[in-house]
Parts: structure tokens; C-alpha cells; sequence
């Protein structure tokens, strides 16, 4: 290269924007203890506690993947972009999950994970789409849950 300093620039560029190194701070294997409020419109509103544990790693098309990892089924998984201290979730991600012949399909429209030592302050919220016994329901989510870190 003819010109190192430019050649310094696009490295540092390159290591330090998207995808990459960022949010390091933020990988391991999390407790998690807090609540969801599901609300199906026209029928009931419920908040039950949260019963899964978290993960989170290096995103390959994000800083970040937050993962809630369920007693059994398959696991949600949240694409996040930190800065600093904070990722925030990427609007519009979807997951469904199916639980005793029920579907859940949620669409996360905002969440922000905010970490603070050796916890993540998670909030999100979202639209829901509840399928159960020949009927679906809309709804929405909001999920408030503190993270605790038990492993990297």
C-alpha cells in the first residue's frame, strides 16, 4: 500500500463498526429472573414469571446474538448492535415458539440490553400472534428480566 496511514484508517474502521469484535463484555451464560406481560386483544392480559436461562454471543450480521434458551424446545434469538454498554435489539425480529399445541409468534419492535458488571438489564416489547385450538389472537409482549452472569 502506498499509504499507511489509510491503510490504518480502514483497519480501525473495519474492527470497530458492525459486525466484529463489539460486544465482547456482553458474551456468556446467563440466570435470568424477572417477568412477561402477554395481553391478547379481546380476551385476557397474563404476567407470569420467566423460566429459561440466557446466552450471549458473537452475532455473525450483528455485534451480538441474545439467546433465551427454554427448559425444552427451541430457543429465541435476538440480534442485537452495541455501543458500549448497551446493545439494542434489532426491530422486527421474529420468533415462534410451540408449547403444548399452542403457537407463539412474537415481533420484537423494541428492546435495549444494558449491562452493568456482571448483569444485563433486558427490555423488550413486541407484537404477539397466539394460535391455540383453531383460533388465532394478536397481542402483545413486554418482557422486563435481569440477567445474571454465570459463565463466559
Amino acid at each position: 500500500m502506498k499509504n499507511p496511514s489509510f491503510a490504518l484508517a480502514v483497519l480501525l474502521a473495519i474492527t470497530t463498526s458492525g459486525c466484529g469484535f463489539g460486544g465482547q463484555q456482553f458474551h456468556g451464560s446467563y440466570n435470568v429472573a424477572g417477568t412477561v406481560t402477554i395481553a391478547l386483544t379481546g380476551q385476557t392480559t397474563m404476567t407470569n414469571p420467566l423460566s429459561f436461562t440466557y446466552r450471549i454471543s458473537e452475532g455473525a450480521n450483528s455485534d451480538i446474538l441474545i439467546s433465551e434458551i427454554p427448559v425444552a424446545g427451541t430457543p429465541c434469538t435476538y440480534p442485537a448492535d452495541v455501543e458500549g454498554d448497551v446493545a439494542t435489539l434489532r426491530p422486527g425480529t421474529t420468533c415462534t415458539l410451540v408449547q403444548n399445541g399452542h403457537t407463539f409468534t412474537k415481533t420484537i419492535t423494541n428492546g435495549i440490553a444494558s449491562l452493568s458488571g456482571k448483569a444485563v438489564q433486558l427490555n423488550y416489547s413486541g407484537n404477539l400472534m397466539f394460535t391455540g385450538e383453531g383460533k388465532t389472537y394478536p397481542g402483545t409482549i413486554i418482557q422486563n428480566a435481569t440477567l445474571t452472569r454465570v459463565g463466559k
